[in-house]
């Protein structure tokens, strides 16, 4: 007895589990899940992006941290009011201190961010979206210090844009993919 293959439609002996003319298997059931597996892999672009933060960005990103909140600490702790103008003192402070509290607040967020992305976790793209709004909003509010003061707020006007093009990036890729999350 023969079977005909449901994906050439030629005959092929019973016991085969594959046709020998196009390698398709000969059962429906297996060949209706080749089918979604490939039209899913067609649906859905390289993870580049996503290799790329969880192997060099956030590693790289977590050193930056705990170098940044060291070097916040350092210059917290060896503050000199007296070589300050006094009337832009309290923003000097307030941008001291905001800088401590935002590197101690981006830690924990990188490392949830990390482990989220690694074991493809919805928890993971949100710690990594709320990261990128933290930057935007630090780099915005350290904008309005610096024209407080007068001074020079191209580098702060940089990094909103830079931080909320990748921010809107990473949601758009994200969102794309966002079934392969659990």
């Amino acid at each position: 007895m023969s079977r005909i293959c449901p994906s050439c439609h030629r005959e092929s002996p019973v016991e085969s589990d594959f046709c020998p003319a196009c390698g398709a298997p000969m059962n429906e059931h297996a060949l209706r899940g080749q089918k979604k597996a490939a039209a899913r892999a067609l649906d859905d672009p390289p993870m580049k992006w996503h290799k790329f933060l969880t192997w060099i960005s956030l590693p790289l990103s977590i050193v930056m941290a705990v170098v940044g909140l060291v070097s916040a600490w350092q210059t917290l702790s060896s503050f000199d009011p007296s070589l300050f103008v006094p009337e832009y003192l309290p923003a000097v402070r307030l941008t001291m201190y905001l800088d401590l509290a935002v590197n101690a607040l981006m830690l924990p967020l990188l490392g949830i961010a990390e482990y989220g992305l690694l074991t493809m976790r919805r928890i993971g793209v949100r710690a990594l979206l709320a990261l990128y709004g933290i930057q935007v909003v630090y780099a915005a509010v350290l904008l309005a210090l610096l024209i407080r003061v007068k001074g020079d707020p191209l580098q702060a006007a940089v990094s909103i844009v830079s931080s909320g093009v990748i921010l809107a990036l990473t949601a758009v890729y994200y969102k794309k993919r966002q079934r392969l999350f659990s």
